[in-house]
């Protein structure tokens, strides 16, 4: 419509990291490097923290949970969630 506008954000190169961690925030983005990479650099899982409750959601919108079997990849301007244990 007229008047509105669009923003296309340039790349954050930069992870962030919230929920049940020591230290939650904005990590720097390192390519290759894995999920627990970046858990560690937040501190790492508070008590509270389910290790089965870890959620990768992607700057594209995907959402994608830590399997028992496999750990996802950590994109750039991806967002780490730490779910505490119920």
């Amino acid at each position: 419509m007229p008047g509105d506008s669009i923003v296309v954000k340039e790349k954050t190169a930069t992870v962030f990291i919230t929920g049940a961690v020591y230290n939650p925030g904005v990590l720097e983005f390192r390519r290759g490097k894995s999920l627990r990479y970046y858990l560690n650099a937040a501190g790492g899982l508070t008590e509270l923290g389910n290790e089965k409750g870890i959620i990768v959601l992607y700057p594209n919108g995907v959402v994608n949970p830590q399997k028992w079997y496999s750990s996802p990849k950590v994109l750039e301007g991806s967002t780490v969630i730490v779910n505490e244990k119920a």
